[in-house]
């Protein structure tokens, strides 16, 4: 009996597995050359974009350099501001260091002219008082040595016993009157002195209190 005649699957099986490799070879390229195109776009930017990016970074840094200009500026207002602020400080201190000792200085010489005042008015007190009591008795001498200057006067000179006692008693009687007159005049004049003492003391004391005052104020 015959056998049937089986046909061999070898050459069935060589055109698949050449389509296959040959797929695999075309898509080998395939993507390759997808690739090198797209390495080839990116590689070759137009000069445009490069000059705009290169402008942009010339503009990025040119913004970068104002603001640390600006800042720098800032800065140097701030250091500057504060160097004044401490050289005010300083000038203020001083003012009133010395305005301080101004005032100390002026309560010294108002607290000098008070105590000076109350010295002179005590003095003028008391010379009042001794003038007004010399002035009093001296005033009463006189106007008796006047009444009595017609017939005492003349009794007591004429009790002279000779011609040199009588110019001596005229004399003595002369110095009277002109002692008398002389302790009114130096009574009159130291009043006045110490009158004239104590405005001038008591001037001197408004215009330290004045002085005072403005020291104050200010």
């Amino acid at each position: 009996m015959l056998q049937p005649y089986r046909l061999s699957s070898a050459p069935t099986r060589r055109p698949v597995v050449w389509r296959r490799w040959l797929s695999a070879v075309l898509a080998l390229v395939l993507v390759s050359w997808l690739g090198l195109s797209a390495t080839a776009k990116a590689l070759a930017t137009p000069p445009d974009l490069v000059a705009q990016s290169i402008q942009d970074l010339q503009n990025k840094q040119k913004n970068l350099e104002q603001q640390r200009n600006q800042l720098q500026q800032q800065q140097n207002e701030i250091q500057n501001r504060q160097a004044d602020s401490e050289t005010n400080l300083q000038s203020l201190e001083k003012n009133i260091v010395y305005t301080a000792n101004q005032i100390s200085e002026t309560e010294y010489q108002l607290s000098q002219a008070e105590k000076e005042l109350k010295d002179f008015e005590a003095q003028l007190k008391k010379a009042e008082d001794d003038y007004e009591e010399v002035r009093t008795g001296t005033v009463a001498r006189l106007q008796y040595l006047q009444r009595q200057q017609g017939s005492e006067g003349w009794a007591v000179l004429l009790q002279s016993q000779n011609f040199n006692e009588f110019l001596d008693r005229q004399y003595q009687l002369k110095r009277v009157y002109a002692a008398d007159r002389q302790v009114l005049a130096d009574l009159k004049a130291r009043a006045e002195a110490i009158q004239k003492q104590k405005a001038a003391v008591e001037e001197k004391s408004n215009q330290v209190a004045m002085l005072k005052q403005q020291l104050l104020s200010q």
